[in-house]
């Protein structure tokens, strides 16, 4: 699960084509990459409450990098975002 803010080009493309890839943090040097391939449905409904709750507790830290407090992340990205993994690729270092 993803959070998207409202109007973003992102939104149109996934609607016009809902394969995704998703990039994750590689170490400091640019290594240790790993990208998943899926297929993302931007959901009609917001999740269940406590599933949004587990994915601001576990981003916290992330979310304090944005220079955001989790009500104004919460505030701003409202638009729910299902990824199904169908594809992993990376390389290690």
């Amino acid at each position: 699960m993803i959070f998207s803010e409202r109007s973003k080009a992102k939104l149109r493309h996934i609607e016009r084509n809902p394969k995704v890839s998703l990039n994750f943090n590689t170490d400091e040097d640019g290594g240790d990459v790993a990208v998943i391939g899926g297929e993302a449905k931007i959901m009609d409904a917001p999740p269940a409450s406590n599933r949004v709750k587990a994915y601001l507790r576990k981003y916290r830290e992330g979310i304090k990098s944005l220079d955001m407090t989790v009500a104004e992340f919460s505030a701003t990205y409202k638009v729910p975002i299902l990824v199904t993994p169908k594809a992993l690729r990376g390389f290690v270092e």
